[in-house]
């Protein structure tokens, strides 16, 4: 049974998550478009004023932000310039999501650390990487991770843009060059892979796996943590909390590890230099936890939390 559209029928960040998918599967759509599918996937029959008036809102708001890119054309089809927009009427808006060439924003920094990240998943528009800070942003989920530096970096998402899930390997020429298509067959399409220089980390293998672990991050503030046949293990410990104090310190980069420190085995009672935690359960095959939460992919050390306002 149908029944009338209402602003109510699905929530604010479902219904942005609902219309970037929609125009990303239809390359260039219109405000009518929008809803009209959106309609059609909820099983609803009439448009109410107010349900448009959120899709007008929603889609203005995308293109706010930057992640939905707004067209404008005359009635006789010819694209006007934005600046012009007053000198026209009955001017028709078509969306489309941007090209980002899988490119996140601040990813040059994670490149001069020797690592990778690319963002396969258009639907995804938010992922960046930046220097940890001492406070959360807002409205954000944020995956701390060591670099082949031993200093950490920050990649972050947009709450409203959960649930993603991270591909996590050691970088190599054959997982750079997969075909995203593959990724996201095999991952979901709403993903990111992050290539770490690091010999501990497993990497792409036609035979074996395509990484380390996938890591999922829910909107309720669940990470759920997937080893992929790794060779060295993978574990998790709650996060202490302070550990964006030590995250952020000024004396973390000029910490070197022990050389034995990569072969130590995940599971064993051994604290690292920065976490004093001791009590790491091996993946058996897969955690679902509460955020924040340690990791510990091969000897790599990787923190998740969020904050859940928006």
């Amino acid at each position: 049974m149908s029944h009338p559209a209402s602003t109510t029928t699905i929530s604010k960040p479902m219904r942005i998550l609902k219309v970037l998918e929609i125009v990303a599967r239809l390359k260039r759509a219109t405000p009518e478009d929008v809803m009209r599918s959106l309609a059609n996937s909820l099983a609803i029959s009439e448009i109410t004023d107010g349900f448009k008036r959120s899709i007008y809102r929603d889609l203005k708001e995308l293109a706010h932000d930057g992640r939905l890119v707004a067209t404008h054309f005359s009635p006789d089809g010819a694209e006007i310039d934005v600046d012009l927009l007053e000198h026209f009427s009955n001017i028709r808006v078509e969306y489309s999501i941007p090209h980002s060439d899988s490119v996140a924003r601040g990813a040059g920094l994670l490149e001069k650390a020797g690592g990778c990240f690319r963002a396969v998943s258009p639907l995804v528009q938010s992922w960046a990487i930046e220097q940890p800070a001492p406070n959360l942003k807002k409205g954000f989920t944020h995956l701390f991770f060591e670099t082949a530096e031993f200093a950490f970096l920050c990649l972050k998402v947009r709450n409203d843009e959960l649930p993603v899930s991270i591909l996590v390997a050691r970088r190599s020429d054959e997982l750079d060059a997969l075909d995203p298509r593959f990724l996201k067959e095999k991952f979901g399409r709403r993903l990111g892979v992050l290539s770490l220089n690091y010999r501990t980390l497993s990497g792409y293998s036609a035979e074996k796996r395509a990484g380390h672990a996938l890591i999922t991050l829910s909107a309720d503030g669940k990470v759920t943590v997937t080893d992929l046949n790794s060779s060295n293990g993978s574990a998790v410990s709650d996060a202490g909390e302070d550990f964006l104090a030590d995250i952020c310190s000024p004396q973390t980069a000029a910490i070197t590890r022990e050389e034995n420190d990569g072969i130590t085995a995940p599971g064993q009672a051994t604290p690292h230099r920065i976490f004093t935690t001791n009590q790491w359960k091996t993946l058996q095959p897969s955690t679902s936890s509460s955020l924040p939460l340690a990791l510990r992919l091969g000897s790599v050390m990787l923190i998740a939390t969020s904050d859940l306002s928006t």
